[in-house]
Formats: C-alpha cells, sequence, structure tokens
C-alpha cells in the first residue's frame, strides 16, 4: 500500500509505505518541501522492491505526490502496489 495524505497533526502531506498487505506495519515520512528521487528509492528499497523495479516504483512515488499537490488532495492511494512474478512494478 502506497498513500499519501494530509496530516493536520504534521501541517503537510504525509507518505505510508506497507509493504505487506497482510500486516499492520507501516511508515510514515512528512514530506513539506517536497520529495525527492533518493527519498522515493529509499522508500521503494524499505517496501522491499527489488533493484531491478526500485527506480519505477520511485517514479510511481514522485508521480503521486506530484497528483496529490496538483489537485490539492486529502488522500491518495495505490493499494496494493506490489511486483508481479515476473517482478515488475505493478500499482
Amino acid at each position: 500500500m502506497l498513500r499519501f495524505q494530509f496530516q493536520r497533526i504534521n501541517f503537510g502531506p504525509t507518505f505510508y509505505a506497507n509493504p505487506c498487505l497482510n500486516n499492520t506495519y507501516s511508515e510514515a515520512f512528512l514530506f513539506a518541501a517536497g520529495v525527492t528521487e533518493e527519498q522515493c528509492l529509499s522508500l521503494a528499497t524499505s517496501m522491499g522492491f527489488n533493484e531491478k523495479n526500485r527506480g519505477q516504483a520511485a517514479d510511481y512515488m514522485m508521480k503521486l505526490y506530484k497528483l496529490f499537490m496538483e489537485k490539492d488532495a486529502t488522500l491518495i492511494e495505490i493499494n496494493p502496489m506490489a511486483e508481479d512474478v515476473d517482478g515488475n512494478s505493478r500499482e
């Protein structure tokens, strides 16, 4: 699961990543100043994407953040965000 959500407590967009659909673990990151490719690559790694698809997953994250900001959204989510049996990133 991949989600950007506006958090009033943080006064800005917060990114939530959950690498497994069957658990309650998630990580939250505040991106008040925007996202960088390096941050998204790091998050893709922590979500368990393989080296081949890490860049594609990071690209999805950056585009999702851009959409979130352009549309002045309060919540945008991709669920599930995973790799298929061939190892390709899927949203």
